[in-house]
């Protein structure tokens, strides 16, 4: 029997940068170069764990003390076990735009102390680095743009008193304001309301086929035996999602297990 080579199939993202020789492209040269650096420190692609407690873009620029544009509404002020509000951030006047955010649900009491309660709904562009407290902040969308966004907020499985959304808004690279705060959500039981955890399921390929995934290379990455088609002996793949790279393995088992 001939021995497949192992075979790696890698997606490629980002830009090529050439070296630039002629002079008149050395104005581009470092209009891009600026580009680059704005982007990389105003964290477009999803705001570093140090950001999370203070809620401060850290690329050395102070916030706005100037009244705020923008407003956090909620669905409901009240809150119940397991219940879902819409938060929207918007510009106060028609046309206000801004490109970043975090938001965190915080006690009402003390909205200085960084303790965050539940989650937020999976969203596009939405990411959450402060694992394990919970924020919802720009995730590959820190460049783009935006009038308005809602999210989808779970609230606690039992009182814990009031609670409001501290909230930072980046206008743009050098205007941003940092924890600002929603009108509370006051605790309401109502009567019926359960919470529930959805089970975890595991699906088994049981036609003993592995089957290299078609678009390897492109938006899947993956590790395999060399094989061709639906004739794998195993096959890892990963995906970025947002903030996440999600893993699958799978392999064949022997002809007595």
């Amino acid at each position: 029997m001939s021995r497949k080579t192992p075979t790696v199939c890698l997606m490629f993202s980002g830009p090529v940068i050439y070296d630039v020789v002629c002079p008149f492209l050395l104005k581009n040269f470092w209009i891009m170069v600026f580009t680059l650096l704005t982007s990389v420190l105003g964290y477009s692609s999803l705001p570093p764990s140090e950001s999370c407690s203070s809620m401060l873009l850290v690329h050395g620029f102070s916030a706005q003390t100037a009244a705020n544009p923008y407003q956090l509404t909620l669905s409901k002020n009240t809150y119940s076990p397991c219940g879902q509000i819409q938060v929207t951030l918007q510009g106060k006047a028609a046309g206000t735009q801004f490109q970043g955010f975090m938001i965190q649900a915080r006690s009402a009491a003390d909205s200085s102390a960084y303790k965050t309660y539940v989650s937020f709904a999976t969203a596009t562009g939405v990411g959450n680095p402060c694992n394990p407290e919970v924020s919802a902040t720009h995730a590959n969308t820190g460049s783009a743009d935006k009038s308005s966004l809602s999210l989808t907020w779970t609230a606690p499985n039992s009182d814990v008193g009031n609670i409001v959304f501290v909230y930072t808004m980046v206008q743009d690279f050098l205007t941003y304001w940092v924890k600002q705060e929603s009108a509370p959500l006051t605790y309401v039981a109502e009567s019926g309301t359960t919470c529930t955890t959805a089970a975890t399921t595991t699906t088994r390929n049981t036609n003993g086929t592995i089957t290299r995934p078609s678009d390897f290379g492109k938006v899947i990455s993956c590790f395999h035996d060399g094989c061709k088609g639906a004739n794998c002996d195993f096959m890892l793949t990963w995906k970025e999602t947002g903030d996440e790279i999600l893993f699958s393995l799978a392999c064949k088992r022997p002809q007595n297990a």
